[in-house]
């Protein structure tokens, strides 16, 4: 019996015959069997040959555009193993996708074969290659505006890459920067947003903007030489979509990224000085007069530092440490910016500490001796005031930490160990505050530190959670809640605490930033709404300005709110149709009208966040079959071939690496004390 060339088989295909049926024909013809979990587990056995079979093939039929579009076609139904998919990448297969690309006929193959490469493969992607893919893409999509399929093909393909390359912590490498024609991107991916309109699918929107609001930390240059790219992001925070809000907001952070001032400021001696000597404006003056002179943090920084003067004069007449000692911790925790006046601070050195045994010229040294001489006295809360404050203003951060920890695991009830714990920004910045303000007795100063610190981390926890891709039920409910916790707590703060606070600036920065987030687009595109707010904000800057004399910090929250404010009302007009189409998609608004507390996990990772430790997906496989795939309990991707713990038969992973990874997680739900993986 004649043998049926491949050709042949694929001419008596259904006419027009498909990608996937070409692709079916391919695999049956070549002995590659995609049509079950088993024979995925077979390919992972037999690549080596599999792959040959399929390089002769493509070599055997070169420039025949059905077999090299059925061949691709094959290789992005590979990828979704994750096995398979890290084989492919060493054999050097984007070589014949970007071939295949190249070709009109089999390009839309070719393309979607990068979009699935870049959704599932990426981690395996060397950086120059992802930059050599975006580069051929870039061209493809220019000349494919008209064409939706593959103009979607290429917006999400980019997306993908980006997503992975630009917003790492570390910079992309100028050879990389140069291939991706960042300004190139943005134009035409706004040009396909505005062409599309509300026609676009959901799927290109997404990815649409995913590309747009990755790309402003590493090339903000192309974001200046095109204001449509940050009048969209700015858009954004109007979609009913709270995600998208989010994601827009993450991209306007990002294009604030280098330059940035601290946002930090404290009430330093200048500034008591300046406070003492000048005459406040009316403006000033009445808002002091309002809250209560005595209760503002500069009228109590001047009591305190005349306080602490005469509390060393008497240690340089009396010689009593421990008197010292108890004054001085008293005077730390009424009042945050506590040390002598500038003219004490200068006459140091004609102070004679004799009689106490001492002979510093430096404030700060009196206090670890003034700690000791407490302790003999059983005063160890106080002792451990002092020896905080001692390595806080001496900046020895790494003692710090290791201090007030021992201090907090002595009596966990004194709000100031918390406090110091708390100024170390990072991870566990929000556990910190959350439990200083769960104790009974905060000092003022404390407790509007923390609830600023609170409300800050929070924000950027909710807002974190919320734009990532598809986020769990469980991440969607973390961040809701963040966000709820961040705009109460930031109301709170701005409402209440002193008008004169060095964090009532930044506070106000974020208020207006989350107000925008939460509320979207039940505000009035001209921010009507926030009228009292901006007032305020007007008032805070008169504050710096007096207080502090130096202009307002250019800190990457006020940079962030400038940007959002310019461009807010214009955007809602110019990108109406766009938001509108935003519109369709799920929101979250009502969600954020709940009123619960925010809990301490709520504020941490969500675990196995995405699909799951138990958690399946189905691709497609030969002759349009589903088959299922286990995801890896660890990284999340899929595979026929999961490697299962054989003692609580529920964790799979797809490697030894994901394995090791995963210990120290699992372990929470396999009763077995190791990790026996069969």
């Amino acid at each position: 019996m004649r043998q049926i060339s491949l050709e042949g088989k694929i001419e008596r295909l259904n006419k027009p015959a498909s990608w996937d049926h070409i692709a079916n024909a391919i695999c049956t013809h070549l002995g590659i069997y995609l049509s079950s979990r088993f024979g995925y587990k077979q390919l992972h056995k037999d690549f080596h040959s599999a792959f040959y079979r399929l390089t002769k093939c493509w070599d055997d039929h070169e420039g025949n555009e059905l077999v090299m579009g059925g061949i691709v076609t094959i290789f992005s139904r590979m990828v979704h193993d994750k096995l398979l998919g890290s084989q492919l990448h060493e054999s050097g297969f984007i070589d014949k996708v970007l071939i295949a690309a190249k070709n009109p006929a089999s390009r839309p193959a070719a393309l979607n074969t990068l979009h699935e490469l870049t959704h599932y493969g990426l981690d395996d992607m060397k950086p120059d290659i992802a930059a050599d893919i975006a580069s051929a893409v870039i061209p493809i999509l220019e000349n494919s505006l008209e064409h939706d399929e593959n103009a979607s093909n290429c917006i999400s393909s980019l997306a993908h890459i980006v997503k992975v390359i630009f917003v790492k912590d570390i910079p992309v490498p100028p050879a990389i920067m140069q291939k991706f024609q960042v300004a190139r991107i943005l134009r035409l991916t706004l040009q396909r947003i505005q062409m599309r309109g509300m026609e676009i699918s959901k799927s290109e929107l997404v990815h649409a903007i995913d590309l747009i609001t990755a790309l402003p930390r590493d090339a903000p240059g192309a974001f200046t030489h095109n204001p449509k790219a940050v009048s969209l992001m700015a858009a954004c925070l109007r979609s009913k979509s709270l995600g998208i809000r989010c994601e827009g907001l993450i991209g306007l952070f990002r294009l604030e990224y280098v330059g940035y001032e601290c946002e930090d400021r404290e009430i330093t001696p200048r500034v008591v000085r300046r406070a003492q000597e000048q005459v406040a404006p009316k403006a000033i003056s009445d808002a002091m007069s309002s809250y209560g002179y005595d209760r503002c943090d500069t009228s109590s920084a001047i009591r305190i530092s005349t306080a602490i003067d005469e509390s060393i004069a008497q240690c340089s007449r009396d010689g009593d440490l421990v008197k010292l000692g108890k004054a001085l911790a008293g005077h730390f925790l009424d009042v945050e910016a506590s040390r002598p006046s500038i003219t004490n601070i200068m006459n140091m050195e004609a102070m004679d500490l004799s009689k106490a045994g001492l002979s510093t010229t430096d404030w700060r040294e009196i206090l670890p001796h003034c700690a000791k001489a407490l302790r003999t006295e059983n005063e160890l809360d106080l002792a451990d005031v002092l020896d905080l404050k001692y390595l806080l203003t001496t900046a020895q951060w790494v003692a710090l930490n290791t201090a007030a920890q021992a201090a907090i695991a002595r009596n966990p009830n004194v709000a100031f160990f918390y406090y110091v714990m708390s100024r170390r920004c990072g991870d566990t910045e929000m556990k910190w505050t959350q439990r200083g303000l769960n104790c009974k007795e905060i000092p003022s100063y404390i407790h509007w530190a923390l609830l600023y610190r609170k409300a800050r981390g929070a924000m950027n926890i909710g807002v974190g959670f919320l734009s990532r891709d598809s986020p769990s039920e469980e991440g969607r409910n973390r961040g809701l809640a963040c966000l709820r916790s961040a705009y109460r707590d930031l109301k709170t703060f701005i409402d209440g605490a002193p008008p004169d606070s060095p964090r009532m600036l930044p506070a106000l920065n974020r208020f207006v930033i989350v107000s925008i987030i939460v509320r979207g687009p039940e505000l009035s595109p001209d921010l009507r709404e926030l009228s009292d707010i901006m007032q305020k904000q007007a008032l805070a800057e008169e504050f710096h300005e007096f207080f502090w004399g130096t202009p307002i910090p250019k800190t990457q929250v006020e940079r962030v709110r400038r940007t959002l404010l310019d461009k807010y009302t214009k955007a809602a007009t110019k990108w109406s149709v766009f938001i509108e189409r935003t519109a369709t998609e799920k929101t979250d608004d009502n969600a954020l009208e709940e009123s619960t507390d925010l809990t301490e996990q709520d504020t941490q990772e969500v675990v196995r966040y995405g699909r799951g430790i138990e958690k399946s997906v189905s691709v497609a496989g030969t002759n349009d079959r589903k088959i299922k795939f286990y995801c890896c309990s660890w990284c999340e991707h899929s595979s026929a071939s999961m490697r299962k713990c054989s003692r609580c038969g529920i964790a799979r992973y797809c490697g030894t690496e994901c394995q090791k990874n995963a210990w120290k997680e699992h372990k929470l739900v396999c009763k077995s004390p190791v990790i026996d993986v069969c």
